[in-house]
């Protein structure tokens, strides 16, 4: 997706973005929306959107393409403040013992805890795409995708303030060998361990991460929602 910072910046092309999330508009209409005044300003900001590939032009009517809409959607949330759970995927990683490799965080939030490998879905990302992507990046290990897990719509609060909100999706890997090579990212995380099942109680892990793994250990598939307090 293109800079969506370069949009927000650019005052104008949001309004005009978001004008053509209702309707087809031609130059005049367009002008007569925003209340632009400066024929040549117009000119000039539809001409960079339809290089953008961010609106399109058919029989004198503007319209927005799907980049657009995308575009026109993040703004919308932008200028009204509004904000949404991420979506996390949690690479689940087992050695031929059956132990879980887990990762120290070496920054904060949470500087010090031990978490499973995993990130955000990426926009247009597939579940098995972010796992396999965050692993490896993470670790430096290729291991393919297995399985979902299940789903963990968490909330995290300090005192009485949100600060973190998440819809976790742990995800099962094929197996790997204890005598893999794990390259970390040391801006990331600054240790790791391959943790049998049985012994997870004795290490400090991040929020929810605990759970996770109790609940994996009694079924198949599972859900639950998770609301944390630190």
């Amino acid at each position: 997706m293109k800079n969506i910072n370069k949009i927000l910046n650019e005052r104008i092309k949001g309004v005009i973005l978001e004008k053509l999330m209702k309707k087809e508009l031609s130059f005049s209409e367009i002008l007569k929306e925003t209340e632009l005044r400066d024929h040549g300003q117009l000119n000039y900001h539809l001409r960079t959107m339809l290089d953008e590939a961010l609106v399109e032009k058919k029989n004198e009517k503007y319209s927005k393409t799907p980049l657009g809409e995308r575009m026109g959607v993040y703004i919308k949330q932008f200028q009204s403040m509004e904000m949404y759970p991420l979506s996390v995927v949690c690479a689940i990683v087992k050695n031929e013992k059956g132990e879980i490799l887990m990762l120290k965080r070496a920054k904060s939030p949470q500087k010090g805890k031990w978490s499973f490998p995993g990130g955000k879905i990426a926009l247009g990302e597939t579940i098995k795409q972010t796992a396999e992507r965050e692993l490896f990046e993470e670790t430096g290990v290729k291991a393919r995708f297995d399985s979902v897990l299940g789903l963990f719509p968490s909330l995290v609060y300090n005192g009485n303030e949100l600060s973190f909100h998440a819809n976790i999706i742990p995800v099962m890997m094929e197996r790997i060998s204890s005598k893999d090579k794990i390259i970390l990212d040391f801006r990331e995380h600054d240790d790791f361990k391959f943790i049998d099942m049985e012994d997870v109680n004795k290490y400090s892990l991040i929020a929810n991460n605990l759970n996770i793994l109790n609940k994996i250990k009694e079924k198949s598939f599972c859900f639950e929602e998770i609301i944390f307090k630190e």
